[in-house]
């Protein structure tokens, strides 16, 4: 008899239930039963996710590059919009 298959959203929303559980103190078996997966299961999921999920470091380094790039941009913008403005006064 196959398996389930699970979803890459439900697997997230379970490995976060596990994570929720054990916080709370519940034993890792405890959690295990209550999302319904086996230990081998678990393990899989974290290490198939582990790699595509970057870190949150690698994250939070992204999002400040991605914000300076677009505070240049905004920049460039108010510049333009400014010059604009200046030639149509002297017109």
């Amino acid at each position: 008899m196959p398996g389930k298959r699970h979803s890459q959203d439900e697997i997230s929303n379970k490995l976060q239930r596990v994570e929720a559980l054990t916080a709370q103190g519940k034993s890792l078996i405890d959690a295990l039963k209550l999302i319904g997966v086996s230990r081998q299961t678990l393990y899989r999921w974290r290490q198939e996710n582990a790699v595509s999920q970057p870190s949150p470091e690698k994250r939070v380094l992204e999002l400040e590059a991605e914000n300076q790039r677009l505070r240049k941009a905004l920049t460039d913008l108010m510049l333009e919009k400014i010059a604009m403005q200046e030639a149509f006064k002297n017109r």
